[in-house]
């Protein structure tokens, strides 16, 4: 018997409270060091005046940004406007997942089973993309991937409302739209015209990509670093992590009949479409001259793949391996979520699992970057390890979304950033030589810094170097005043 809408929206609800108490909520961590400062700068112009193009550049192309500090001005708090659409956003991904899922099983229990191994799963990327299905923490993919599943069955009908989703995403995640409007397209055609449509990726993404400019030869540097870019670099786990849910598609597709018709139709058309994306990115990845292509990151068709093939297992787990057993289908559930929860703990290490609002931060690092906020004049530029986002302990919080100051250009976002914006590529280089060999900097490195780029702050890790004046100290950072 189905649930009452009333009981399935109570029950996606506290699926969404349980899905984020699992993975963790976190501000101001892996892409949103470049999210945030935007968001920031938007209310406050006044902000980043040295840096602003190695976040600008990504948010130009969207509204994300323009809508949560406009959100943020109507509630007073952009900590806790973060979090409500953060709230939204699982709640939305999970409701899109309810709806595909009735799509493919008939029985409200595989229904739930599949939705719940999606929630329990959250946070797995997709192999090598390195993209999770949900990031634990607002990210404009979300919004684009609830978009996306939302507008799914209306694309297995063969009716246009899809293109609504599609267009709802786009704002907010461009490329995203782009990979969900092809999914989608295939989801709606049939052969021959569905396999027609196959073709139609490649000419998207050139549309799409960044055009190449600046110093290339900088720009080819930072993009071939880029490993996650190019799939024959991948390592073999990480083709394993492709060929199990393609593998599994192509099984649902050939053993599912009758009134698993829709399901057949989804595991097929989905497996077409991915396999395909797949096809044009090792070939745009190993042709010269194609080098603006490898940016679109045609791969990330896998994003998507993975969400369906999660769904899909956890339906078929219940309905077929567990038969119907309840039992058996919430122990599988609850030990996808338990790894899922281990391995969160121990990539936020250094900080709270769910980073509140108004909290004081609890992280090393974060508490660093906000005594820079507090305690130093707006207009200063600051210095940092370029690889201090990678450090133990600082688990990816990007110092611009907590300090509000300018700093040089970091190994890890910044340096993503120049990969997709070939014109930033010779700033990316030329600073990241007045950085190279931090870790044996002395005092005098710390003057030249000073002198030649204007840094007035550093932050460096414990111990205090002989000679610096450091105001601000924890048990591993220290914020020291260059004059």
């Amino acid at each position: 018997m189905r649930l009452r809408p009333s009981r399935d929206t109570l029950f996606l609800l506290m699926l969404t409270a349980g899905a984020v108490l699992l993975h963790g909520y976190h501000t101001g961590v892996q892409d949103q060091a470049i999210y945030l400062p935007a968001i920031k700068k938007l209310l406050n112009p006044a902000l980043y005046p040295h840096d602003a193009e190695f976040f600008l550049s990504q948010t130009r192309w969207m509204l994300f940004d323009e809508v949560i500090a406009g959100a943020a001005r109507v509630t007073g708090s952009l900590e806790w406007t973060l979090l409500a659409i953060q709230l939204l956003t699982v709640f939305l991904v999970l409701l899109g997942c309810q709806r595909l899922a009735r799509c493919c099983f008939a029985e409200p229990a595989a229904q739930w089973a599949g939705v719940c191994t999606v929630a329990a799963m959250l946070t797995l990327p997709a192999t090598g993309t390195l993209i999770p299905l949900v990031d634990n923490y607002l990210h404009p993919r979300g919004l684009a991937t609830a978009a996306i599943l939302l507008a799914w069955p209306a694309a297995l009908a063969g009716r246009p409302w899809w293109l609504i989703g599609i267009a709802v995403a786009a704002p907010f995640h461009p490329m995203m739209a782009l990979v969900g409007a092809f999914h989608l397209v295939v989801q709606s055609w049939k052969p021959p015209r569905g396999a027609v449509a196959l073709g139609l990726l490649p000419l998207a993404l050139m549309t799409a990509a960044p055009q190449a400019g600046g110093d290339g030869a900088a720009w080819r540097m930072v993009l071939e670093s880029r490993r996650h870019l190019f799939p024959l670099q991948w390592a073999w786990y990480e083709w394993i992590g492709v060929a199990v849910p393609l593998l599994f598609l192509w099984w649902m597709w050939r053993s599912s009949r009758g009134a698993a018709r829709t399901r057949a139709c989804v595991a097929s058309r989905l497996l077409a479409s991915t396999t395909c994306g797949i096809v044009v990115a090792i070939a745009v990845s190993v042709t010269p001259g194609l080098e603006r292509l490898v940016v679109a990151q045609p791969m990330r068709v896998l994003h998507v793949a993975y969400m369906v093939f999660f769904l899909l297992l956890g339906g078929w787990l219940s309905q077929a391996a567990f038969r119907r057993r309840g039992v058996l289908t919430a122990a599988f559930v609850v030990a996808l979520g338990s790894v899922m929860f281990y391995v969160q703990l121990r990539t936020f290490e250094g900080s709270a699992h769910i980073e509140w609002p108004g909290a004081a931060p609890r992280n090393a690092w974060v508490q660093a970057f906000v005594w820079v906020k507090q305690n130093t004049a707006p207009g200063d530029r600051v210095a940092l390890d370029p690889d201090y986002m990678s450090r133990p302990g600082e688990d990816y919080h990007g110092f611009r979304a907590f300090a509000e100051h300018s700093t040089l250009a970091d190994n890890v976002k910044d340096r993503a950033v120049a990969g997709l914006t070939p014109s930033l590529a010779a700033t990316w280089q030329q600073q990241a030589r007045l950085l190279h060999a931090w870790d044996t900097f002395q005092p005098h490195d710390f003057a030249r810094l000073h002198a030649e780029a204007s840094i007035t702050w550093v932050v460096i890790e414990q111990p205090v170097p002989a000679g610096m004046n450091c105001p601000y100290a924890n048990d591993v950072v220290l914020v020291c005043k260059l004059d």
